[in-house]
């Protein structure tokens, strides 16, 4: 088995991270917040949003660091 190596640039890295904090603002702001302004909250779709978006944001972060 051949395993490939990939080799990003910093600008290319910077942009996947941006690119991740903005799905975590995306799924923060849908699947987080609307919900909770809905007559009827469902929870698990509140708590899961607010998972998905600290795991993108965190990955965003996790990107520029590196």
């Amino acid at each position: 088995m051949k395993i490939m190596h990939i080799r990003l640039s910093q600008a290319r890295i910077e942009k996947l991270s941006d690119i991740s904090c903005e799905i975590g603002q995306i799924f923060f702001a849908t699947v987080f917040i609307g919900p909770l302004f809905n007559d009827k909250t469902d929870w698990f779709t509140v708590v899961s949003g607010l998972v998905l978006s600290a795991i993108f944001f965190g990955g965003g972060l996790f990107l520029t660091k590196e």
